[in-house]
């Protein structure tokens, strides 16, 4: 088995041509908290999530990923990771500074996806007044809109989701959890799961029949229980969401 070099997924970067709309609709509907901003980029986290940031959302030209960041397990898992990459052909460059977290190795998957993986990492320190009477919570529970949990998972797109998913796999030790085919295909899975913490996966792969290289499909965020999704789906019908 493949030694496990990340520890958790840390965080999405998305874009978006409506930068202000987005914005609202993360904290207001979803419920994050915007932790900072600098350039183009506006960075913001979950009530439960302890570190910095846990989405980075950026002006651009269109909807699309920017990059997926990961937490290396320790330093030296780090520099393994980047010896892998790099002998794989999909290291790009080390990154000497960044918002919330230290330097940070960035690579190219086979799909086409911009990813990075750094070990230092900034945790959130509450305002005064939003300090946790709980010590396994990084903030005050102050619930606005669905009032997301933390960060879940990322779901991107490929042309062989097996493959990528073998590649993941043997590069940097995430598990491969499961697949799934269609009747007509039983030897080709049009989606896959794999992760590299406690969760049934927090990296989804999904077939794309398309030639474009590069895509996601959703970002998820947790919420505690059946009742609180179920709150959440009111949530977005009320605010003319589809779901």
């Amino acid at each position: 088995m493949p030694l496990p070099l990340l520890s958790q997924l840390a965080h999405v970067e998305l874009t978006t041509p409506k930068p202000q709309e987005s914005l609202e609709f993360w904290t207001q509907i979803v419920g994050l908290e915007e932790t900072a901003s600098e350039g183009q980029s506006v960075y913001l986290r979950a009530w439960g999530d302890r570190f910095h940031h846990t989405l980075q959302l950026t002006e651009g030209p269109q909807v699309g990923l920017g990059h997926v960041g990961w937490r290396a397990a320790g330093p030296d898992e780090l520099e393994t990771a980047v010896e892998r990459l790099s002998a794989a052909g999909a290291g790009e460059a080390w990154v000497e500074s960044s918002v919330g977290h230290g330097r940070t190795f960035r690579y190219r998957a086979p799909g086409g996806h911009l990813h990075e993986v750094f070990w230092e990492v900034e945790r959130y320190s509450p305002p005064p007044g939003m300090e946790s009477p709980f010590p396994n919570r990084p903030q005050r529970y102050v619930p606005r809109g669905i009032a997301a949990r933390c960060i879940d998972h990322v779901t991107i797109t490929a042309a062989n989701p097996r493959g990528d998913a073998e590649w993941y796999r043997d590069t940097l030790g995430h598990r491969f959890m499961e697949y799934t085919v269609i009747p007509d295909r039983p030897d080709f899975p049009v989606f896959c799961m794999t992760t590299v913490c406690e969760r049934s996966h927090d990296l989804g792969i999904v077939w794309d029949p398309t030639p474009v290289a590069g895509r996601i499909n959703h970002f998820a965020y947790f919420v505690d229980s059946r009742e609180e999704l179920l709150r959440a789906a009111d949530v977005f019908l009320n605010q003319d969401v589809a779901v």
